[in-house]
This record gives C-alpha cells, sequence and structure tokens, in this order.
C-alpha cells in the first residue's frame, strides 16, 4: 500500500497537487484549441492577422496555467509558515502545553504571550490558546477571551465576537469590576457600531468602586490598577474607532 508520502518521506501537499491537476486540464484544452485553428490558419490566409493572434493568447493562457502549477512545490518543506516549530513564531508546543494555568496565560513574559509578541504570530498563538483549552478542558473565563484577542488582532473578526459573547455574565449578573460592559464596548467596537461602544463606554465609566476593591497580582501582591478596569483601552476603542483592533489596542489604549 502507497504510504502517501514520496521516496524521500516528504509530506505531499495536497494544494500543489490539486493546483497542476488543474492547470494540467486547462493548459491541455488550450493547446488542443490551438491546434484546432492552426489548419484554419494555413487553408485561409486572409483571416490569419485575427487567427495568429487568438493562437498566440490561447498559447499564452496556457504558458501561463502551467507557469502557476510550478509555485508550489510538490511536498511541503519544513520551515514553512504553518510549521510552528520553527520561524520567528516558533515555540516548544509540548512545553508550552504542560505548563499551569497561571504561567500559561497570567504571565507577561511567557506562556502564549511569548508567541504573541509577534504581530504575525497573533493566529498561531491563538490556535496555541485553544489547544491549551481543549487539552486541560479549561472554563476559565479569560483564557477564552484572550482567545478571542488573538484572533481579533489577527482579522478573524467573527470568531473573536463569538468567543468574547460566550464570556459574557448572565445579565444581571455582571461582575463588581463590570466585565460585561468592557465585553460590550469590545464587541460594539468590532461590530463598528460607535453608539452602543460610547453606551458600553459610559456605563462602564460610571461604575462605582468597591470599597473592598483591592488589585493583586497573580502571587497575591498588591498592585496599582486604574478603575476601572479596562476603561483606557474602552477609551482607546472610541478614539481609534476607525482604525483595526490590533492598532486602537496597541496604540490607542496607552497600556
Amino acid at each position: 500500500m502507497e504510504s502517501g508520502y514520496p521516496d524521500d518521506g516528504s509530506p505531499i501537499n495536497p494544494l500543489a497537487i490539486y493546483r497542476k491537476l488543474v492547470a494540467g486540464v486547462f493548459a491541455k484544452a488550450a493547446i488542443s484549441e490551438s491546434l484546432r485553428y492552426l489548419p484554419l490558419l494555413v487553408s485561409n490566409p486572409g483571416c490569419s492577422r485575427n487567427g495568429i493572434l487568438h493562437l498566440r493568447l490561447t498559447l499564452l493562457i496556457a504558458a501561463l496555467m502551467l507557469a502557476s502549477a510550478s509555485v508550489l512545490p510538490d511536498t511541503a518543506k519544513s520551515g514553512e509558515a504553518d510549521n510552528p516549530s520553527t520561524g520567528k513564531c516558533a515555540f516548544d508546543r509540548e512545553a508550552m502545553l504542560t505548563l499551569d494555568f497561571n504561567a500559561f496565560d497570567q504571565g507577561f513574559d511567557g506562556g502564549w504571550r511569548a508567541v504573541a509578541k509577534d504581530e504575525d504570530c497573533t493566529l498561531i498563538a491563538a490556535d496555541l490558546i485553544r489547544e491549551y483549552i481543549d487539552r486541560h478542558e479549561s472554563d476559565e473565563t479569560i483564557i477564552v477571551f484572550h482567545e478571542g484577542q488573538m484572533r481579533a488582532k489577527g482579522g478573524q473578526t467573527a470568531r473573536a465576537i463569538e468567543l468574547m459573547l460566550s464570556t459574557r455574565e448572565p445579565d444581571g449578573q455582571n461582575s463588581y469590576f463590570g466585565w460585561n460592559f468592557y465585553i460590550d464596548a469590545t464587541i460594539a467596537f468590532l461590530e463598528k457600531d460607535k453608539q452602543r461602544l460610547i453606551e458600553a463606554r459610559d456605563a462602564l465609566a460610571a461604575l462605582p468602586k468597591p470599597g473592598s476593591f483591592r488589585a493583586v497580582d497573580r502571587d497575591g501582591k498588591p498592585v496599582e490598577m486604574q478603575w476601572p478596569p479596562n476603561m483606557s483601552v474602552v477609551n482607546g476603542f472610541v478614539d481609534c474607532f476607525e482604525e483595526s483592533y490590533a492598532v486602537a489596542y496597541r496604540e490607542c489604549s496607552g497600556l
């Protein structure tokens, strides 16, 4: 039984094979068309100018189709962009997936953030977060939201909105730091609904600070934190409403 791999052991690239098959079919048709016209040109010189033009155009199309088929190799080479174990998005997948939750999601330098620090790697980071969630069967709201953020930054807006909506708390159970207002503002920005964005921003800004509020880091140590949380991000969405999520979050929030 054939293994599906060429003799050198490299995996077959199905897209390249498909393109070559399609290009071959069209090129064969174009060449057949040219051969059909050739006898007419010989027997009827009076129409040779238009006929020669048609012949040249048909052969050009055939050549272009065959050339396009050679763009992708028959086999997928190691080090391509879809292989996160190499290149600038490289990481040790198994090491990442075995981290505890705090190390993977809450650290500012490690975990998925180490991958996402390069803007070209945001969707790879999103896929890594999803794999971590699935492996650990995590029901932590914040890590799902972080996947949504990465997909929003990578341009997968519809999926980002779906993920962020799933983290929204039931109506009437908005957390004391206004999580639902933040989610509503983020989704309104992604959907480019400025009125809803401003309404969510105003609701978040009006949130009273609880007397018991005490911000701590992941180790339980007190840290300074603005009130309400995420206010600067939402203000950035308003100030840079026409920008992409990546630009508004990175350059307009003051973080």
